[in-house]
C-alpha cells in the first residue's frame, strides 16, 4: 500500500481529535474559538517560514499570487469550520463535511479536467447518502443549533473543496511546504482582528482552557501538514478526500465515547450515535472501493 494513502487518514484522525479540543476548550466561555485561530495561523506561519529560503521553494515569484489564493479559499474554510465547532453540534458537523468530496470531483473536472472512475464517482455519491442518514432526523433539520451546523459546515466543506483542488493544480510551482507558509500568511492577515481577542482571553482564561486551545491549534497544525503533503504528492484531490471522510466515523465514536463524561459535548442518544455510525460506516465502504 502506498505510504501517502495513510496521510488523509491520519490527517482525518487529528481533524477529529482537534474538534473535540476545540469545544472543550471553549465550553465555558473562557477562550473564544478565535483566539484558537490565531495560535493555529501564527504557529503554522512561524514553522514554515525557513521553507521560503530553501532551494525549491518558491519557483517563480511571479506565482505568488496562486498560494494566495489558495489561501483566502483556506482561511475562509477555518473561520467555518472554527465557528461550527464553536456554536454548533460536533458530531453533526463532521459527517456533514462528508459531501466535499462532490464539490471537489466537481471541481477536479472543471478546473483540472480530470478524469473521474466510474468507483470513485460511485463512492462520491455513498458518501452523501451517508451524510444524510446521519444528519437528518425524521427527513428534517429540526433545531436551530443543527441549521447553523449544517450553514456552516456546508461553506467550511466548499472552501476546503476549492483550496484542496487549487493546491493540486498549483503544486508543481512550489515546495508542499512553501505553499503551506504563503497560504498561511494570508491566514494570519485573516486573523488580525482577532488578536485583540487573543490577549484578552489569555488574561481572563484558566490555564486548562488555555492548554485545550494550543493542543487544538496544534492538532490542526499538524493535520494541514499531512494533507498539503498528500495533495502535493501523488494522491488525487478526490482520492485524497474520499479517505479523510473517515473522520465521520472517528468523530462519532469520539463523541459516544466520552460525551457523557466531557462537559461542552454533544449527549448523543443511542439511537443517533447508531444513526451516525452506519453512515459512517457507509464512508468506510466508499473508501475501500477506490483504494481496493
Amino acid at each position: 500500500m502506498n505510504i501517502e494513502l495513510t496521510y488523509p487518514v491520519i490527517a482525518a484522525a487529528l481533524y477529529s481529535v482537534s474538534v473535540i479540543f476545540v469545544k472543550l476548550a471553549t465550553a465555558e466561555e473562557k477562550i473564544s474559538p478565535n483566539s484558537i485561530l490565531v495560535i493555529n495561523n501564527v504557529a503554522m506561519w512561524l514553522i514554515f517560514l525557513p521553507s521560503l529560503f530553501l532551494e525549491g521553494g518558491i519557483r517563480d515569484a511571479s506565482l505568488i499570487w496562486q498560494p494566495v489564493l489558495v489561501g483566502i479559499f483556506f482561511a475562509m474554510g477555518n473561520i467555518a469550520t472554527f465557528l461550527c465547532a464553536h456554536k454548533g453540534e460536533v458530531s453533526l458537523m463532521t459527517p456533514i463535511m462528508g459531501v466535499k468530496i462532490l464539490i471537489v470531483l466537481v471541481l477536479a473536472k472543471l478546473i483540472l479536467d480530470m478524469e473521474l472512475p466510474k468507483t470513485m464517482i460511485a463512492a462520491a455519491f455513498i458518501c452523501c447518502a451517508a451524510v444524510f442518514i446521519m444528519g437528518y432526523s425524521k427527513g428534517r433539520i429540526s433545531s436551530k443549533k443543527e441549521w447553523i451546523t449544517f450553514g456552516l459546515a456546508i461553506w467550511a466543506c466548499s472552501s476546503y473543496a476549492m483550496c484542496d483542488v487549487l493546491i493540486q493544480k498549483f503544486s508543481s510551482n512550489f515546495s508542499a511546504f512553501s505553499m503551506l507558509c504563503i497560504s498561511n500568511f494570508v491566514l494570519l492577515l485573516s486573523s488580525l482582528p482577532y488578536f485583540g481577542t487573543l490577549r484578552a482571553d489569555v488574561r481572563r482564561a484558566d490555564k486548562k482552557a488555555i492548554l485545550l486551545g494550543t493542543v487544538a491549534a496544534a492538532l490542526m497544525v499538524a493535520e494541514s501538514i499531512f494533507m498539503f503533503t498528500a495533495l502535493t504528492g501523488n494522491v488525487s484531490a478526490p482520492l485524497c478526500n474520499i479517505l479523510y471522510n473517515t473522520r465521520g466515523i472517528m468523530s462519532v465514536v469520539l463523541v459516544f465515547a466520552i460525551g457523557k463524561f466531557a462537559s461542552g459535548l454533544d449527549n448523543l442518544s443511542q439511537g443517533s450515535a447508531l444513526r451516525r455510525a452506519a453512515g459512517s460506516i457507509m464512508i468506510l465502504a466508499a473508501v475501500a472501493m477506490v483504494v481496493f
